[in-house]
């Protein structure tokens, strides 16, 4: 199993809002798209340059496709 953190798409009945989870792969029984948490992460750290770490890796996700919230599949944008 691997993870790493995404930028995911939601749509609300009146809106769209992008948000950054962590997405985990190559999960038994979950099919080819990564399993996604329910709800967004936030930054986090023990130490500031954990915190620091934690906002690069969430950063890196804005270099990767966009994920759906509901089928979890990449999208255009």
């Amino acid at each position: 199993m691997s993870w790493n953190y995404r930028v995911v798409r939601r749509v609300y009945p009146h809106e769209i809002s992008y948000e950054i989870h962590e997405a985990y792969y190559d999960l038994p029984d979950e099919g080819p798209e990564p399993v996604i948490t329910v709800n967004p992460s936030s930054a986090h750290g023990d130490t500031i340059s954990g915190l620091r770490e934690n906002l690069k890796r969430m950063l890196r996700a804005l270099d990767k496709p966009t994920l759906d919230y509901k089928t979890r599949k990449e999208i255009e944008e």
